[in-house]
C-alpha cells in the first residue's frame, strides 16, 4: 500500500489560511469603525452648539479689567471652541501693553481659560495731571489719575514722547532710564525721581532729596553701594557724583 503524502506544510493548511483571512477582515472592519467614529466625533464637535463659546475665564490679571480683556478677545461669543485658534488668542493677549505673556486652554464644554502675566509698574511719568505707568522694559502701560500703591519713582524730563499705551520711552531718548529701571530692583523704594534730561548722565533724587549723578551704566552696582555713601555724607546740600563706579565723590553747594 502506497504511503499517503501530506501536501501541506505547517501553517499552509487551507483552514489556517481561511482563519487568518477572517482575522485580517475583522481588523480592517474594526479600524474602519474606529476611524469613522473618530471622524464623526470630530465633525460633531466642530458643528455642535454644545461647544459654542459662552465663558471666558481670566487668571493673573490685576490691573487689567475683565471688560478690557473681553473686548480684546479675537472671536465673537458663540464661536465653537474647537474652531478657536489658541495660538492666535495667546498672541493677541501677549501683545497687550500690560502683559508679559499669555497661555490659553479650552475649558469644556463652552469655555476658554486665559492665564496672564502682567508687567509691573516700575515708574510713572507725570502728564497733564495724570500719571503714565512705565514697565521696566520702557513700555507705557496706561494712564491713571492716581499713583500706584507701594510707591515708585517719578520719571521726568523726557521730550518727544508719544503718550499712548504700548509706546516705549527708548524712542524718546530714554535708553539710560530703561537701563536704570531694569537694574534698580529693591533699591527703588529709596528713589523719588529719575531725571532723564541729559542723555549722557542720568540723575536721580532720593526720598530725602539727595541728588545723585548716575552717569551711564553700572546702575545695579552703584545702587548697592549708594546707601553706605549717603550714610557718610555730612548733609544733602550738594550732589553725589557717581558717574564713575570706582570714584564716587560729593560736590557741595
Amino acid at each position: 500500500m502506497d504511503k499517503q503524502l501530506n501536501r501541506y506544510r505547517f501553517g499552509n493548511n487551507p483552514a489556517v489560511e481561511e482563519k487568518r483571512g477572517r482575522a485580517r477582515l475583522v481588523k480592517i472592519l474594526l479600524f474602519t469603525v474606529i476611524f469613522f467614529t473618530l471622524l464623526s466625533g470630530t465633525f460633531y464637535g466642530l458643528s455642535s452648539s454644545l461647544f459654542n463659546l459662552q465663558e471666558l475665564v481670566f487668571d493673573g490679571n490685576e490691573a487689567l479689567t475683565v471688560r478690557e480683556l473681553e473686548e480684546a478677545f479675537p472671536y465673537p461669543t458663540g464661536t465653537n471652541i474647537w474652531q478657536i485658534d489658541l495660538g492666535r488668542v495667546e498672541k493677541t493677549y501677549a501683545s497687550l501693553p500690560r502683559t508679559a505673556g499669555a497661555r490659553v486652554e479650552r475649558r469644556l464644554p463652552r469655555g476658554i481659560h486665559i492665564f496672564l502675566e502682567e508687567k509691573e509698574t516700575a515708574a510713572v511719568i507725570p502728564y497733564q495731571g495724570y500719571y503714565y505707568e512705565v514697565a521696566a522694559d520702557g513700555t507705557l502701560l496706561g494712564m491713571s489719575s492716581r499713583l500706584p500703591p507701594g510707591g515708585v519713582p517719578m520719571l521726568t524730563e523726557l521730550t518727544g514722547l508719544l503718550y499712548r499705551p504700548g509706546e516705549n520711552i527708548t524712542a524718546a531718548g530714554g535708553e539710560l532710564a530703561v537701563s536704570f529701571l531694569q537694574e534698580m530692583g529693591e533699591e527703588a523704594a529709596g528713589i523719588s525721581e529719575i531725571n532723564a534730561a541729559n542723555p549722557n548722565n542720568l540723575i536721580i533724587f532720593t526720598v530725602t532729596g539727595q541728588q545723585i549723578w548716575m552717569g551711564r551704566g553700572d546702575y545695579g552696582a552703584k545702587l548697592r553701594l549708594l546707601p553706605g555713601i549717603l550714610a557718610a555724607l555730612p548733609g544733602n546740600k550738594g550732589y553725589v557724583d557717581f558717574r564713575a563706579l570706582q570714584a564716587p565723590s560729593f560736590v557741595g553747594d
